[in-house]
């Protein structure tokens, strides 16, 4: 009987210390990221950039968004979280010169995407662009140096 109670408290001990360690490491994984509020942000390293929404008629004016947040990293991860998006009218587009970029659009909990970028972006202005059939874009810019 004793043995039993031994190989037991072993047996115990080291399933619990597994699950410990399971605990811990998935716990410091990193998974997707949640904005602070809604908006459009670009993930550098571990913090979120926010990027000011403006309404345009086509594709925005470079010389308009000059004073737009820079970035040096060309194949940043950004988070979208706005009100109706619409994933059929959502792209993202060098401004000068003009380029539509391919991009894979990740659904997160709660309205959020995830936009990750299958090519590195062009130096310059960059811009989310949220067509909307029946009003004016929403654009999301920022350079990228």
């Amino acid at each position: 009987m004793e043995k039993f109670q031994w190989r037991f408290t072993f047996c115990f001990s080291i399933i619990l210390v597994a699950l410990l360690l399971t605990s811990c490491s998935s716990s410091t994984q990193s998974g997707p990221t949640r904005p602070p509020h809604m908006g459009t942000f670009i993930k550098d390293g571990s913090k979120l950039i926010e990027l000011t929404r403006i309404q345009t008629h086509g594709v925005p004016n470079p010389n308009d968004l000059q004073n737009s947040p820079s970035i040096t990293n060309r194949q940043p991860t950004i988070i979208h979280w706005q009100q109706n998006t619409n994933l059929q009218y959502l792209g993202l587009v060098s401004v000068d010169p003009y380029y539509q970029y391919k991009t894979d659009v990740s659904p997160q909990d709660n309205g959020i995407f995830e936009i990750s970028l299958a090519e590195p972006l062009n130096p310059g202005i960059n811009c989310i662009v949220q067509a909307d059939p029946l009003g004016w874009p929403s654009s999301w810019c920022f350079n990228v140096r």
